[in-house]
């Protein structure tokens, strides 16, 4: 499987499928975009895992917005992911002392199109790891037999690999083979990290064949820009640019997603207020 790509298809003899994601490309730019030290780059690579998992159904112009507010210790994360895999994310506080392993806190999912919102749920998340979260969500979600297995390597303080996959047990059908609850758990339950990257690299697991359906490139993109900052300081009225002009001479906006600095200068801001009938 190529590197920064959504993968989905069957494996099992088509009695499970599943949903892989290498996004570590994508999660090394979060973690130099917002200066992450090693477990906070850690939970902001699974994070972003489960974003793309998440997002393994939208389509068109769908996108998702998730948000995670967790405790013990307090962190957030948000990202937006596109059904085109584009991707922005952001965790706070940038350095965390300890990986946890009981996490409390709430998964807030919301689905857009350009037009309107059409779905939002929320899970709560409790005495768990993000792993472990995420699996409880997605099953709650589809209402099958899930497994969830995150593999994030730093080395150095650097992101090298970041690496997800999801395993679904399918209802049994009249001509086709099948899995119980019990052992479908037993067969995928202790998945090792090599056996994940194994899986990424060979295309088998446990060995049987993973039979592709369809892939998606994935990609770090923001969509801040020069023009939508523009836009927003209009938005604020004559009377604010007015001020801005006055005090500064000038706007500065940081774009919370990004860290990337965007100037607008004082040419700017008096065309603006031309632009006011």
């Amino acid at each position: 499987m190529k590197r920064n790509q959504y993968q989905r298809g069957m494996t099992a003899d088509f009695a499970v499928r599943y949903m892989m994601v290498d996004c570590t490309d994508i999660a090394k730019k979060a973690q130099e975009r917002h200066s992450l030290n090693h477990i906070a780059s850690k939970l902001c690579a699974e994070a972003i895992l489960a974003s793309y998992l998440f997002a393994s159904h939208i389509k068109g112009e769908e996108r998702l917005t998730i948000q995670i507010a967790a405790a013990n210790p307090d962190f957030s994360f948000l990202s937006d992911v596109h059904a085109d895999g584009n991707l922005r994310a952001k965790l706070q506080p940038n350095n965390i002392d300890t990986y946890p392993n009981q996490i409390s806190g709430a998964i807030l999912v919301i689905k857009h199109n350009a037009r309107k919102e059409l779905y939002r749920g929320v899970t709560n998340i409790e005495n768990c790891n993000m792993e472990m979260a995420i699996q409880h969500n997605l099953q709650q979600s589809a209402q099958v037999d899930t497994i969830v297995r995150f593999y994030v390597e730093i080395t150095a303080g650097i992101i090298v690999q970041s690496l997800g996959i999801i395993l679904e047990r399918l209802p049994p059908t009249e001509d086709l083979p099948y899995l119980t609850t019990e052992a479908f758990f037993e067969r995928y339950s202790r998945l090792t990290g090599e056996e994940i990257i194994t899986a990424f690299e060979t295309q088998t697991l446990r060995g049987s064949a993973f039979h592709e359906l369809s892939h998606r490139d994935l990609r770090w993109q923001c969509r801040c820009s020069r023009s939508k900052i523009k836009a927003m300081l209009f938005s604020l009225g004559k009377d604010e640019i007015e001020s801005l002009l006055e005090e500064i001479g000038f706007a500065e906006v940081t774009c919370d997603f990004c860290n990337e600095r965007i100037l607008i200068e004082k040419a700017d801001l008096e065309e603006m207020i031309l632009q006011y009938p």
